[in-house]
């Protein structure tokens, strides 16, 4: 009876457990990744810090981008990122004013 339970909870245990590790192992790539300088990126990520550099700066250039982001903790960088994605990429648009008094008619 007993085997029948811890088989029971082992199988039960198996499918979480095997969708928590890719979630762990991105994460690790995703660390990895905010612990190298500019230069060292891969393409993708290099696109991800620039938009996100971007959104809050349009006017930045390159160089200001990698001193930026060479000058910052593995932390500050990854919030960076974070702020960036939680905004969506229409947080900068803002739309029209909102109107005061009466419709006009």
């Amino acid at each position: 009876m007993h085997r029948r339970l811890l088989l029971g909870l082992v199988l039960a245990a198996a499918p979480a457990a095997a969708v928590a590790q890719p979630a762990t192992r991105r994460g690790a790539r995703h660390e990895e990744v905010l612990g190298r300088n500019f230069d060292a990126l891969p393409p993708g990520a290099k696109d991800r810090v620039t938009a996100a550099f971007r959104a809050g700066t349009p006017d930045l250039d390159e160089a200001a981008i990698r001193q930026r982001w060479d000058s910052m903790t593995p932390g500050q960088r990854g919030e960076v990122l974070t702020i960036h994605e939680r905004r969506g990429p229409h947080a900068g648009r803002q739309g029209p004013a909102p109107r005061r008094g009466p419709p006009s008619g």
